[in-house]
């Protein structure tokens, strides 16, 4: 299964998303760009301009015609309504439940074997840590530089 992790914003935001995007790769998915045949789709939000916010809406629209899309960051934390709104392939996952996505590849991976839907095993997930330091990567898929969270 193939799986795209697209960052918009900050440094820590991309951090976190080479952890995410590691944790998947762990699992056996593949990390893919955004232009190719992607199952899933997690979105890293941003929210300090109106042209951020402005690109993460056309981006969940347009990844969202195509797969389920997964929307953290802060865009997220502040406007879950209207970007839940955006498509019913979207999952938005609030900042208080963002590290739950590093445990969320191994749940699928379960879930998928047992026969589940991706969108639902997506949507039924309640699992996973809630420690914002858990963003751990130990290959980077986007960057060449790491960057240490503190």
């Amino acid at each position: 299964m193939n799986v795209c992790v697209y960052t918009l914003g900050c440094r820590l935001n991309q951090a976190e998303s080479e952890a995410v995007a590691d944790a998947f790769s762990k699992a056996g998915f593949f990390v893919v760009d955004e232009e190719s045949d992607v199952d899933l789709y997690v979105v890293n939000t941003c929210t300090v301009t109106s042209k951020a916010e402005q690109k993460c809406r056309r981006m969940i629209r347009k990844f969202a015609e195509n797969a389920p899309v997964i929307v953290t960051g802060c865009y997220a934390q502040l406007n879950a309504g209207e970007l839940s709104a955006l498509s019913p392939n979207v999952t938005v996952y609030s900042l208080d439940r963002k590290a739950s996505l590093m445990g969320l590849p191994s749940y699928l991976e379960g879930k998928l074997d047992e026969g589940m839907e991706l969108h639902a095993a997506v949507w039924t997930y309640r699992g996973g840590t809630t420690d914002r330091f858990a963003f751990d990567a130990n290959s980077f898929s986007y960057h060449s530089r790491a960057y240490l969270k503190i």
